[in-house]
């Protein structure tokens, strides 16, 4: 008899939040990188001052710290190919194919250690620069309402903060379930559940007519064998 494949919904929810951490990862690539091109053809048209943006990162802030472009463009490089391991690491477990469930435990601990090495970098090098930046040309123009200048440090520093957490929980809670015994069994079945144990009956419950082939019938204790009598 033909059985049918068991997945469970720890599995099926790992597979679907790895589709989602992949495309998303992919698209965040493309648009860095088509916004990156956009605004490197724009610059000279609008009359900047012509130095091209090396993977996002500005030129004052490049020539101060030289490692922010390879950091910012190894990152890219690297998360278009995890973005990739992603998707397939992804339909792999909705197909319950056990190298997929360790591709998935693999690229989301990379994706863990890629965002820390990005976020530190950016926190002990680069944040400390773009604010001194910032604050140099917020000296030209006039005061407003309000420090224009601490908003956008808040901003890098909260979105830096949120990536952060918003990554280890993600990965954390695609790990958790991929790890689950649960979900492990299944990947290591195929999905396959296991054919129940047949109890087979002893030869003793078996009620079969041919036991007693050939063996004299006993008589019970109450028939003597006397046909004749009255009553």
């Amino acid at each position: 008899m033909r059985r049918e494949s068991c997945r469970p919904g720890m599995l099926i929810a790992a597979g679907v939040l790895l589709l989602i951490v992949g495309g998303w990862t992919l698209l965040n690539v493309f648009c860095a990188g088509g916004a990156m091109v956009f605004q490197n053809a724009l610059d000279p048209v609008v009359g900047g001052g012509g130095d091209a943006l090396a993977f996002g990162v500005d030129p004052d802030v490049a020539k101060e710290v030289p490692s922010a472009v390879f950091v910012e463009g190894g990152v890219l490089f690297i998360r278009v190919f995890l973005g990739i391991a992603m998707l397939l690491a992804g339909i792999g477990v909705l197909q319950m194919k056990p190298v997929a469930r360790v591709l998935g435990i693999v690229v989301g601990a990379a994706d863990v250690l890629v965002t820390m090495i990005h976020s530190l970098h950016n926190a002990l090098l680069v944040f400390p620069v773009q604010g001194r930046i910032l604050a140099e040309e917020a000296g030209d123009f006039p005061p407003g309402p309000f420090d224009f200048i601490e908003a956008i440090q808040g901003a890098m520093w909260g979105s830096l903060v949120f990536q952060v957490v918003f990554t280890l929980l993600w990965w954390g809670v695609v790990i958790f379930f991929l790890c689950h015994p649960s979900v492990r069994a299944a990947c290591d079945s195929g999905g396959q559940p296991e054919e129940p144990r047949r109890s087979y009956p002893r030869r003793d419950d078996y009620d079969d007519p041919d036991d007693d082939y050939g063996a004299v019938p006993r008589k019970p204790p109450s028939d003597t064998g006397v046909t004749d009598r009255p009553w």
